[in-house]
């Protein structure tokens, strides 16, 4: 298998291409030994334990874009540096210096003191490159890593097929590329790249590098998910200015979320991308732990990449997240202690594969609900899976449909969601609001999008075909108009009980508005929570 000299809390880098081929020899040419490959590997790892070293890790986005990191590890201290290479020109981005447990965070929001993965950056996508960035080395025999081709001066290149769980996911994802081209009105270059990428990798593989002298892995990935690991060598001589944190002053954040808080539905979840400006198409969010009654916030401190949706135990002890996994190309389920970091990882075989999103978890905190993607049914197909959180088992629940889950009945007997109809991708033709039983039947309500449950009233909010939110029975009937409609507003969610309601007022030229709502009596108030765009609040 692979190793690294320094864990992230997190799990060895492996290939988006595990292993499921086995070396072999150019011809003409004399592969390395992998028992010796695999004993410098283990060596080189050895000696990282106590000495200090440096490396420079890149990761070329598309043709223009190269994101470069430099990280200097001195012992229980490490500082990372990224900066963005476009048309030739380097842009400094952030400066992290980790120690005694924290990070001292410089970029474009300022100079900031957290508690280690909790830091909220101004670009999220820091926390994509990070989670990829540590030396990984060759340190087991037994672990086939691809076709050897040739030798480029100490380093051997190797070609890796992809495994079959991977092809059978991405060949009818590559068919659904070429039908988008094949039916677009004009010419989209991002896809026909896209789709160009995909064709190469499934037809030739990906390519693997590693040094012969100490057997580190110079190049791993594919897709634009390479990683390039150049410039490793050992420091001479101590630099501790490098890691001192005396001379820059740092706003501190590392106070607890908890301090101010009067009950345990103060604090929330919610998505924020925090350098978004009016006018801005996308950018990437980072999911956020809330705190309404103070305004402080902080990152979900998921430690292996970035987090893709979040909600909290009953308790508040825990959060159950989906969280990308860049060395195995995958998303997987998460539960972390709030208390410890600890990460556990959630799920059978079906899950520790593929896409999951969208955790939920039962109103008496046994059972977590997720969406494992199912790309062989369709592209916007998913399938629910149902987690047992003592044991962290799963099994399937239904069959593969398009829908997406809002919320757990009170009674942890069924699930509040949407099914939808589309024609392509992102088309949406009919969005049903629907229940679904443990088995995954589907009890279709009414026409409608993004349904909360209402406790208090045994009522189901909704958002209509014309904007406007309504109200129902479970059956669909009785429907009535929330207070005024709530006109410009969106992405609700419900207190336990149904009394509170958490939506984000929309407004021109600015970014959503989170606001807290009295159900009963549709009073709002605004809230004061940062910076940026904010979105999919979760109680």
């Amino acid at each position: 298998m692979f190793g690294r000299f320094f864990l992230h809390g997190g799990v060895a880098w492996l290939l988006l291409v595990v292993g499921l081929v086995t070396a072999s020899s150019a011809e003409d040419v004399q592969a390395p030994d992998l028992e010796q490959l695999a004993e410098r590997g283990r060596k080189f790892l050895e000696q990282a334990e106590t000495r200090s070293l440096r490396w420079t890790c890149e990761f070329p986005l598309n043709e223009k874009v190269t994101v470069v990191m430099d990280i200097v590890q001195l012992h229980d201290r490490r500082r990372i540096e990224l900066a963005s290479i476009m048309d030739g020109k380097t842009v400094k981005e952030v400066i992290v210096i980790e120690r005694d447990g924290y990070w001292y965070v410089e970029d474009a929001l300022g100079n900031r003191k957290w508690v280690a993965f909790e830091a909220i950056m101004a670009e999220p996508l820091f926390y994509h490159f990070l989670a990829r960035s540590d030396l990984m080395a060759y340190i087991d025999s037994s672990f086939p890593i691809g076709d050897f081709e040739r030798y480029e001066g100490d380093t051997a290149v190797y070609r890796a097929p992809l495994a079959p769980e991977i092809r059978e996911e991405y060949e009818p994802l590559y068919e659904q590329m070429l039908q988008l081209l094949s039916v677009a009105t004009e010419p989209n270059p991002s896809l026909e790249k896209k789709a160009n990428d995909f064709a190469d990798l499934l037809n030739n593989g990906s390519e693997v590098r590693i040094n012969t002298k100490t057997g580190v892995f110079e190049k791993s990935g594919a897709m634009q998910q390479e990683v390039y690991t150049k410039n490793v060598r050992w420091l001479t001589r101590a630099v501790p200015n490098l890691t001192d944190v005396d001379k820059v002053g740092y706003e501190d954040h590392t106070a607890s979320i908890w301090d101010g808080a009067e009950m345990l539905e103060d604090v929330i979840i919610a998505s924020n991308a925090p350098m978004w400006r009016p006018g801005d198409k996308s950018r990437e969010r980072q999911e956020c732990i809330v705190n309404v009654r103070t305004g402080a916030f902080c990152r979900v401190p998921y430690s292996l990449g970035q987090v893709v949706s979040a909600t909290f135990s009953p308790d508040r002890d825990y959060v159950y997240l989906t969280g990308s996994i860049p060395s195995l190309g995958t998303i997987g389920v998460f539960e972390i202690d709030l208390n410890t970091h600890e990460h556990r990882r959630l799920g059978s075989q079906e899950l520790l594969e593929g896409i999951s999103l969208f955790p939920k978890v039962s109103p008496d905190g046994s059972m977590l609900s997720v969406q494992r993607q199912d790309l062989t049914a369709g592209i916007l197909q998913s399938r629910i899976h149902l987690i047992d959180i003592d044991s962290g088992l799963s099994r399937p629940v239904g069959g593969a449909q398009d829908c997406l889950i809002s919320q757990w009945m009170p009674d942890s007997k069924g699930w509040l969601g949407v099914v939808r109809t589309n024609q392509g991708w992102n088309n949406t033709r009919l969005s049903e609001v629907a229940l679904f039983d443990m088995e995954g039947n589907v009890t279709k309500v009414c026409e409608g999008a993004q349904p909360v449950f209402l406790a208090e009233q045994g009522r189901i909010l909704f958002e209509a075909p014309d904007d406007l939110w309504y109200t129902c029975d479970l059956e669909g009937k009785d429907r009535k108009k929330f207070h005024d409609g709530f006109p410009r507003f969106g992405f609700a969610a419900a207190s336990s009980d149904g009394a509170l309601l958490m939506m984000m007022k929309f407004q021109d030229g600015e970014a959503p508005k989170p606001c807290m709502i009295d159900a009963q009596s549709g009073k709002v108030a605004e809230l004061s929570i940062g910076p940026g765009l904010w979105t999919t609040p979760h109680w």
